[in-house]
């Protein structure tokens, strides 16, 4: 499981840019955020990441690098990304099962024939430079995700005020 405070797990994305990332040892600034979306079928998802894409001269200036991932395969991904945001963002995409089960992300099946057989619900994940993990939000559903600007005030405060991760005693 993971825990807030503890080094992030090693995951690799395939990236729609040719250039696969591996977390949490190619981190690309003070702060790497992961974004992990249900997939193109998904307005909500849509949304939320068109307020990342107008926001991220904000996050670059805290020191922020973002990467949108999904489950979907890499054509479905791209297609994401240039519709939504207009390539601006980095996204990766066939995250499979064992990653999944890595971050804990809630998985669901199709309900309609617009969407893939099985899914991820959203998650964020928030590293440091050193690759612990400072915030973590996961949702079954894909409403409940925390605002992005709500999102950028949260990462300022923890930057000036020096706040380390929450959360992080075991039971």
């Amino acid at each position: 499981m993971i825990h807030p405070g503890e080094r992030f797990p090693d995951i690799s994305i395939a990236t729609v840019d040719g250039s696969p990332r591996q977390l949490p040892m190619d981190l690309g600034s003070d702060y790497t955020l992961l974004v992990v979306y249900r997939g193109l079928q998904c307005g909500v998802c849509e949304a939320y990441l068109k307020e990342f894409s107008k926001q991220l001269g904000a996050f670059n200036a805290l020191g922020v690098d973002i990467i949108a991932a999904s489950a979907e395969g890499e054509d479905r991904v791209r297609e994401a990304r240039d519709a939504w945001t207009g390539a601006r963002l980095n996204f990766g995409h066939s995250l499979d099962r064992d990653v999944g089960r890595t971050l804990r992300l809630f998985r669901s099946s199709a309900r309609k024939a617009t969407e893939p057989g099985e899914f991820f619900e959203p998650g964020l994940y928030l590293l440091d430079w050193e690759g612990r993990l400072l915030f973590v939000s996961i949702q079954n559903m894909p409403f409940g995700r925390p605002p992005v600007p709500v999102l950028l005030e949260w990462i300022r405060k923890i930057r000036d005020n020096g706040i380390p991760a929450r959360g992080a005693v075991h039971y």
